[in-house]
């Protein structure tokens, strides 16, 4: 997004600044691949969501590399819910980039051939009510809605001739149940992490990407396109519980833990924890033996294939808590406890 030159930023702003241009190419899609799509079989796809920071992205692009499944990449934006229609006109003449660093700076590298989670502008273009002033909502989606996200997935997986398919989106944590009941056969992940830890890299996100959002007003305008609330100056929090305090804290460490607190609380009460197709995937455990865990993984999607090269991955340093609140950091080692007890995929 920092890279775009003039032109790309342009069509951007005309593609993703309403509904009515994505929601249009959608339609026409789904009319020229009308029979393609009938004949897509929806098999065992993959999910991966939670709160960032916690390896969802290595995850993802650690799977996205036994070319078994089908994602959104940076070839397919910004017509993301046409990509058929748009690699056949334009995307495929698109020239391979150099890989560099994402904003993040932590060591990720992408380029124009990388998934990211592009899939949640589906819901933004056909759902937007979940969007509010300074939160994510959850709602219910009609059967409209519901069809419409199968069609979605089929055409993409019919643009990458795949039968597996693969998100990355911290947002399906809003509509994880109905993604659960949807796609039954599929799997969800929910990566997560040393509370603490976790917390500070959120907060030190949040700070790196107000800076960037100070300094780049198109990056700003491209995460909120894209409904990527996660940090900076447009942040937005995923309400899974009204009882969360939202408040004016949130360049502190106090904010990111009682976010964690409320997220991760959530999903233990709810019917997440007894759902044989979601598993808690506790992130130190995975940087120590992640072909393990990416090899039962797809055991259990049923997937012929078994990684060969070794994955080599430390966790961080897990940061002083010193400044945190012992009250909170408390509440938070509870829960976190009590999900590395419902880890269980491994």
């Amino acid at each position: 997004m920092q890279n775009y030159n003039l032109f790309q930023r342009l069509l951007h702003h005309v593609v993703l600044n309403n509904n009515y241009i994505p929601e249009f190419f959608f339609d026409l899609e789904k009319f020229f691949f009308k029979k393609e799509i009938s004949s897509i079989t929806q098999d065992k796809h993959l999910f991966i969501t939670g709160l960032p920071r916690a390896g969802t992205t290595i995850i993802m692009k650690k799977l996205y590399e036994t070319k078994k499944f089908a994602s959104l990449t940076y070839r397919d934006m910004p017509f993301l819910l046409s990509p058929n229609l748009w690699s056949k006109a334009i995307g495929r003449f698109i020239k391979k980039t150099e890989p560099r660093m994402r904003p993040h700076g932590d060591g990720i590298m992408i380029d124009i051939n990388s998934p990211e989670a592009f899939d949640e502008i589906f819901w933004r273009v056909f759902s937007n009510k979940y969007i509010q002033k300074n939160k994510l909502i959850k709602i219910n989606y009609d059967e409209e809605i519901i069809k419409n996200f199968k069609d979605f997935v089929a055409l993409i997986l019919i643009k990458y001739n795949k039968k597996n398919f693969l998100s990355k989106n911290n947002c399906n944590l809003l509509r994880i149940e109905t993604i659960s009941k949807v796609f039954s056969d599929s799997l969800i992940l929910i990566p997560f992490r040393n509370p603490v830890q976790q917390s500070y890299s959120l907060l030190n996100q949040h700070l790196n990407f107000k800076k960037i959002h100070k300094e780049n007003g198109f990056a700003k305008k491209y995460m909120e396109y894209l409904v990527h609330h996660e940090f900076g100056m447009d942040h937005k929090y995923m309400e899974l519980d009204v009882n969360f305090e939202n408040s004016n804290d949130i360049d502190t460490i106090s904010y990111w833990l009682k976010l964690w607190i409320n997220t991760y609380g959530y999903l233990l009460n709810s019917n997440v924890v007894d759902n044989e197709h979601i598993f808690f995937i506790p992130y130190e455990d995975f940087c120590q033996r992640p072909n393990d865990y990416t090899d039962a993984i797809l055991k259990k999607l049923n997937i012929n294939f078994k990684l060969t090269e070794k994955i080599s991955m430390n966790p961080s340093k897990i940061e002083n808590n010193s400044n945190s609140d012992s009250k909170l950091f408390l509440e938070s080692q509870k829960i976190y406890k009590k999900m590395l007890d419902n880890s269980k995929i491994i």
